[in-house]
């Protein structure tokens, strides 16, 4: 079965004290969306199970980046301001999915890993830390249950609501991802740094020693992987 999604778009902001590969055969995604100004309002996205969360997360991409007026994005290097343009939606997650050492995780699967190389590639990470806990808790539903989405741009505000404690960390997982992102390409003028596109795996350094993380630390989307072997976790903070 293939998203469905109900969005409604209501005048009323939210408090500002609210928490800060698709199948070729799967029906595509259906949207119910008002003008595109609406960074003042109450964005909802209200979810229906489905079986890919490559698909899940690219709609939530694509409407907040909507919401966010990110509708294209720019390049720059250490020569040039902007080099080139990508224009349309499909673009802009191209140059995001070909960025830094993270960010092909989210939509590809996949990354070379190490250390961010920059801010864009920092928040792919968080969703990459978060994605692994997601798997190491043991929580209770499945993660394709129906959950509820609410944010307002102006704020970066964002609730997330399900009945299945698995579908509520994977609204966390994406739609922190899904904001930050946005929000840091609203305020730098949506800029990509070129240099750090398409790069080779050499540059993504490895700061570990070879032990793998299995054990998480607080509660999505700011959970911490972590080797139980070396480090204990105490109230939501790595010892």
């Amino acid at each position: 079965m293939g998203w469905e999604w109900d969005i409604n778009f209501c005048p009323i902001p939210l408090p500002n004290t609210a928490t800060n590969p698709p199948t070729t055969d799967a029906p595509e995604a259906t949207f119910a969306v008002s003008e595109p100004n609406f960074t003042n309002h109450t964005n909802t996205l209200t979810s229906s199970p489905l079986s890919d969360p490559t698909e899940v997360l690219r709609d939530i991409l694509e409407q907040i980046f909507m919401s966010y007026n990110v509708n294209s994005v720019g390049f720059t290097n250490s020569v040039t301001r902007k080099r080139r343009q990508a224009d349309t939606f499909d673009d802009v997650l191209n140059a995001i999915q070909s960025h830094g050492c993270w960010c092909s995780k989210p939509l590809l699967g996949y990354a070379s890993g190490g250390v961010p190389l920059d801010q864009t590639d920092s928040v792919c990470r968080q969703w990459a830390q978060c994605a692994h806990c997601e798997k190491l808790s043991e929580c209770t539903g499945s993660l394709s249950d129906t959950f509820v989405l609410e944010w307002t741009p102006t704020s970066n505000a964002y609730t997330c609501t399900s009945t299945s404690e698995c579908a509520q960390t994977r609204c966390e997982c994406n739609a922190y991802f899904a904001i930050s992102m946005a929000n840091y390409l609203d305020t730098n003028g949506a800029l990509i740094d070129a240099s750090n596109s398409n790069v080779d795996p050499s540059v993504c350094v490895k700061n570990g020693n070879g032990v793998s993380n299995d054990a998480c630390c607080g509660d999505a989307p700011d959970w911490r992987p972590y080797s139980s072997a070396s480090q204990t976790c105490t109230s939501g903070v790595l010892l």
